[in-house]
């Protein structure tokens, strides 16, 4: 288990695009939180959505962040002499609802992909999460 650098974006009033803010629905819908974890040469980007329920939406809003995560990777590896590491994206959607696809936490299991090819897993809510067990 390494070091983890975690933002949280959605809060109420957050606008990660405002200039588009009523032009495009649902365009500043993002993740709960994003978190940045180094892990054996690989910069690992954990897109984690919080959800009871209904996930209904929640693609929507990884793939979203997934963007933006992108432009705040780029700008660190051109301003700030970040060292470059090959990023990779995962979408970790936390739920209560019960359905096939929630995987337990501590396990590697395989994740499913969003036609965009970002990788995603429906996780059990309340659990504990070891980052190490998803980067894969």
């Amino acid at each position: 288990m390494g070091k983890a650098l975690a933002y949280k974006f959605d809060k109420k009033g957050f606008e990660i695009y405002p200039v588009l803010k009523n032009e495009v629905a649902l365009v500043n819908k993002v993740c709960d939180y994003v978190i940045f974890y180094p892990h054996k040469e690989r910069l690992f980007v954990f897109l984690c959505e919080l959800k009871t329920t209904n996930i209904t939406g929640s693609s929507k809003q990884v793939q979203a962040t997934e963007i933006f995560a992108s432009c705040l990777v780029k700008i660190a590896q051109m301003y700030l002499n970040f060292r470059v590491f090959n990023v990779e994206y995962r979408s970790l959607i936390f739920s209560t609802r019960t359905i096939k696809s929630i995987t337990n936490n501590k396990m590697k299991q395989p994740y499913l992909e969003y036609p965009n090819g970002l990788k995603h897993k429906h996780l059990r809510a309340g659990e504990i999460c070891q980052l190490d067990s998803h980067c894969y």
